[in-house]
């Protein structure tokens, strides 16, 4: 597993309590999320990407440095020509092999290069950015879903409990009724109220195992793999009241969308200026030398 960031710890304490010390088979939100951003496959998407951005902000940097070019040629020509020692013309078969090499580098060309390195370089901030929100999201999916398991698993033991209760008050009602203290309309309406709650708890079992599929699910859990969740504890402290103001400000500066929309402009601007230097005119230094043999 990974080292979760502390964003997610942070997440987990402001939405969900602290988890108790349970034994390693127990799920708390915290490995919930760790194993989830683990093995999501949306996260893994989002970091080949990256590695994409990356190769080609390696690419960019590539382009400063000068180009060299190396070629080798062989032609064998037969028939009718002039041979080039003698100066005569007759039946001749001619080699020609010849080997060349040459360098260019760019000294100026419209400031096409740096903008397109800085284009490279806005787009794998992106990329990377893109991993945060991808990881973001898969963990508080997988929160979202953890505390969904956790409400339906505790209201399921408190409807077991409610209907507990509805079948010994509809026993004793029966009883009353053989002994002439109660009618049958009262024994009536205590087993109407033991199937309401039979109807409640069956319907929340299944809502229940829903959730932990969906928990399954978004964790990309393998079936031989046993999702026994932690049950949570009283939080340790409250948490800390922050300004509108405080919490927009963190939230424009730290929140992966916001950034890597940033990075998006920033790239689509650079991707501007390049293609507004390829309307000047260029100065290329170029070099190379070359030979041949005939015979």
């Amino acid at each position: 597993m990974i080292s979760i960031p502390k964003r997610y710890q942070i997440m987990a304490m402001l939405l969900m309590p602290s988890t108790m010390a349970m034994s390693q088979e127990a799920w708390s939100a915290d490995d919930c999320m760790r194993f989830a951003v683990a093995n999501s496959h949306t996260v893994r998407q989002s970091q080949i990407a990256a590695d994409g951005y990356r190769a080609s902000r390696s690419a960019a940097i590539g382009a400063f440095l000068p180009s060299v070019q190396a070629y080798t040629n062989a032609t064998i020509n037969s028939g009718k020509t002039i041979d080039n020692e003698t100066n005569t013309y007759g039946d001749y078969s001619q080699f020609y092999n010849g080997y060349g090499v040459s360098a260019s580098m760019p000294l100026f060309d419209g400031l096409v290069t740096i903008n397109r390195l800085r284009q490279a370089g806005s787009e794998w901030k992106m990329g990377e950015t893109a991993v945060e929100r991808a990881q973001d999201e898969v963990a508080i999916d997988v929160l979202q879903a953890y505390a969904d398991a956790i409400y339906y698993a505790g209201l399921v033991d408190v409807l077991r409990e409610k209907l507990a209760a509805s079948d010994s008050v509809h026993l004793q009602t029966l009883r009353h009724v053989e002994l002439g203290l109660k009618s049958e309309a009262d024994a009536a309406q205590t087993a109407q109220q033991v199937a309401a709650d039979r109807y409640d708890l069956v319907h929340n079992e299944g809502l229940a195992e829903k959730a932990v599929l969906s928990l399954r699910l978004l964790m990309n859990l393998p079936d031989s793999v046993a999702l026994t969740l932690a049950e949570p504890a009283e939080p340790a402290a409250a948490a800390q009241g922050l300004d509108a103001a405080e919490v927009y400000e963190a939230a424009r500066a730290l929140n992966p969308s916001v950034v890597e929309a940033r990075h998006a402009q920033d790239a689509a601007r650079y991707a501007r200026k390049a293609a507004v230097g390829g309307l000047m005119p260029s100065l290329t230094l170029q070099g190379g030398i070359q030979t041949y043999y005939n015979k």
